[in-house]
């Protein structure tokens, strides 16, 4: 089996929002964006998602569609639009249901990563 491994850039001076109802989720990824020197901002909710792109600004936001007891993660594509937030936005899910139609906005989706 071939290893696939391929070096990114730096990420210097790259914001990236996460949101995630469980941190410890996407804490790989956060270590992963830091080491490469980017920054990381961390919340739970879209609406936590929200106050902080009102408050500060950001490169990217990277976001859990599958949050129990919180409206979808794609939800969160339609009310940054609403509100005039026109940034990259990255949507993973821990389960995949090959059946499913793509989130609505999405502009790929892909259970393949390499």
């Amino acid at each position: 089996m071939l290893a696939y491994h391929r070096r990114v850039g730096s990420l210097d001076g790259v914001r990236v929002l996460i949101v995630d109802d469980v941190p410890e989720n996407v804490a790989s990824l956060a270590a992963a964006i830091r080491s490469s020197g980017g920054e990381v901002v961390q919340v739970r909710t879209n609406d936590e998602a929200l106050e902080a792109l009102a408050a500060e600004p950001f490169d990217v936001v990277v976001s859990d569609i599958a949050k129990p007891g919180e409206e979808p993660g794609t939800e969160l594509g339609l009310r940054m639009w609403a509100s005039g937030q026109r940034l990259p936005l990255i949507h993973f899910v821990a389960r995949v249901d090959p059946d499913a139609p793509p989130p609505v906005g999405s502009v790929g989706v892909t259970n393949d990563p390499s």
